[in-house]
């Protein structure tokens, strides 16, 4: 289960927060929190959200004005979807979704010597296997954007995979990429090059892994749209295939930028600062950038 909480107005109004089973999430005015609002009204640590598998609550936490869910001060309330929650001047908004990883069902009817239950145990101590299964989930065509630059034997499982693929600047030399050598990559769901790309790049920043329903020269088309060089050749826009500096880049992004930076794509896969954690990016019909943390475990399979 995740707690998706949205904020309905003020310095924040358009921007979501989301809240997993068993990593609860405090909100207030100051450091220690860890949402901080721009808020005068707001105690410095007033509210925590939690969820679990059994349902999703808010607790107030000794704040000075107090918690209020529909209107009614509380101390320890349980939420359901739709529910608004008021702390000094914020509203927000819950929404509650049910996303988990399941292993599909041909890795788990295997036969002869290995069983279903020696491939999920292990496949719990391989991250990129899981983060490739949460790929097979979505429905589109499967691109990643590899950064070659960081690792340049990186060029060599590019050509070896034998897919689409083109540079973001075509006038670098395989020799002599410079500081930023994006490679657009198709990944087919059904060859060795995709469990190749996540095997030899996941939980080392180097690639970051998009779904579209569109073809690979229009996902093209519009990431290249993003790529910008100053007069000196440097890089003068946002290293959008460094999961670290895309999840810094979406979370700047206005409500009314974010259809100029999807474009084409329904959804954007990437390594946390723990590779243990895969953060989805989607938008919303309104705008917002959601940013789903999946932990990469197939506990309960």
């Amino acid at each position: 289960m995740i707690l998706h909480l949205t904020i309905l107005n003020g310095t924040h109004a358009g921007h979501s927060v989301q809240v997993t089973a068993g990593t609860p999430r405090t909100f207030g005015r100051a450091a220690q929190s860890d949402v901080v609002l721009q808020d005068v009204y707001l105690s410095d640590v007033h509210f925590a959200l939690y969820c679990d598998e059994q349902g999703a609550r808010v607790r107030d936490l000794q704040s000075h004005n107090g918690t209020f869910v529909n209107n009614a001060p509380v101390t320890d309330a349980t939420l359901a979807a739709g529910d608004r929650i008021s702390a000094g001047q914020t509203v927000f908004e819950v929404a509650i979704t049910a996303h988990g990883l399941e292993a599909p069902t041909s890795a788990l009817s295997t036969t002869g010597e290995i069983t279903a239950e020696d491939l999920v145990r292990g496949m719990q101590s391989a991250p990129h296997d899981c983060a490739r299964w949460a790929l097979h989930s979505e429905e589109g065509n499967y691109f990643a954007i590899i950064d070659c630059a960081r690792e340049p034997d990186l060029i060599t499982l590019v050509n070896r995979i034998h897919e689409e693929f083109c540079a973001f600047d075509e006038t670098r030399e395989p020799d002599d990429l410079g500081e930023t050598a994006p490679f657009l990559v198709t990944l087919t769901p059904a060859t060795h090059g995709l469990a190749d790309v996540f095997e030899e790049t996941w939980g080392r920043g180097h690639a970051v892994f998009l779904v579209s329903p569109r073809p690979f020269i229009e996902v093209y088309q519009h990431l290249i749209s993003l790529v910008t060089w100053d007069e000196h050749q440097k890089l003068a826009s946002a290293r959008f295939w460094d999961p670290t500096r895309l999840a810094e880049h979406i979370a700047r992004l206005a409500p009314e930028e974010t259809d100029g930076f999807f474009g084409p794509l329904t959804c954007i896969l990437a390594e946390s600062a723990d590779p243990r954690v895969l953060t989805r990016y989607a938008r919303t019909p309104e705008g917002v950038v959601t940013a789903t943390p999946l932990t990469l475990s197939l506990q309960g399979v």
